[in-house]
């Protein structure tokens, strides 16, 4: 499994929850979460479609946090590839390419409260 995680981000969290509306940011968490696993799906390799099929989409800390996961059990082989075989990266580069709307929509939020 791959996971990727923005550290220091437990003071932001309870900052959030005190003082903007708890449910905009939860819909923007989750629909930036989708559109990560949607480009993940999108920038997977295919052969028997199982890699793209075992992209999934959680929502956690009650609505606060998304984590997007590549549950095959060769997913981290495919994305960093071995000694015999280069990967195919798909999870960090739809991280990459997604991560700007997100911070983007965050300042919306907060400039909004």
């Amino acid at each position: 499994m791959i996971n990727f995680k923005f550290n220091g981000t437990e003071q932001f969290s309870r900052k959030l929850k005190k003082t903007v509306n708890g449910q905009v940011v939860k819909k923007v968490i989750h629909a930036d979460g989708v559109k990560l696993q949607e480009t993940s799906k999108r920038m997977a390799p295919v052969d028997t479609g199982n890699l793209k099929r075992m992209i999934r989409n959680y929502i956690e800390e009650d609505g606060y946090q998304n984590r997007t996961a590549s549950e095959a059990e060769y997913a981290v082989s495919q994305e960093k590839g071995t000694r015999s075989q280069s990967g195919t990266p798909h999870i960090k580069p739809a991280f990459d390419a997604t991560k700007n709307q997100f911070i983007k929509d965050m300042k919306g939020v907060l400039s909004d409260e």
